[in-house]
């Protein structure tokens, strides 16, 4: 696990990937999260570096793209995790990023409820908690516009890209 989050921080995430390489590692060591004991995930959470917590947000957002282009739920439990494990430093980030995550999950048919149900409570009662006041938010706060995002498609592939101020 440490290997991996070590591989993360060393990724360039300013841009868009170009390939699947970083999007695969954040799979990998999400699923390596997943499988941790209890201690050893409240390890990995502790030691997020500031830099890496920024990364790790940015890996949820390309995951929620990545859902929307492939309808796999897989990267959908992926960017949720990249949050329990980011840890909410600063909710305001996180809600926007989640705001991606909720849209590609609305679009491939996947309730986000249930997979911070499943995945939410590998992190801690912080991140619990504020996974649970995302999805208590009125809809309409959670919408991509509000957090000044729209979808495009660019050729066969969809990402999100910057809209109008809310």
């Amino acid at each position: 696990m440490d290997d991996l989050l070590a591989l993360i921080s060393e990724t360039s995430t300013r841009f868009r990937p170009k390939d699947a390489v970083l999007l695969k590692r954040g799979l990998e060591a999400a699923s390596l999260f997943g499988k941790a004991s209890p201690s050893d995930r409240l390890r990995v959470v502790e030691s997020v570096s500031s830099d890496l917590r920024k990364k790790l947000l940015a890996i949820s957002g390309f995951m929620a793209e990545e859902a929307l282009n492939d309808g796999g739920e897989r990267w959908i439990e992926g960017a949720v995790v990249m949050h329990v494990i980011e840890d909410f430093d600063d909710y305001r980030e996180n809600f926007r990023r989640l705001a991606l995550v909720n849209f590609a999950a609305d679009r491939i048919g996947v309730r986000l409820e249930d997979v911070i149900d499943r995945v939410g409570k590998m992190g801690t009662a912080r991140s619990f908690g504020y996974l649970g006041d995302f999805c208590r938010r009125d809809r309409s706060l959670n919408g991509l516009g509000s957090f000044g995002v729209r979808v495009e498609q660019v050729g066969a592939r969809w990402r999100f890209v910057p809209g109008a101020n809310p």
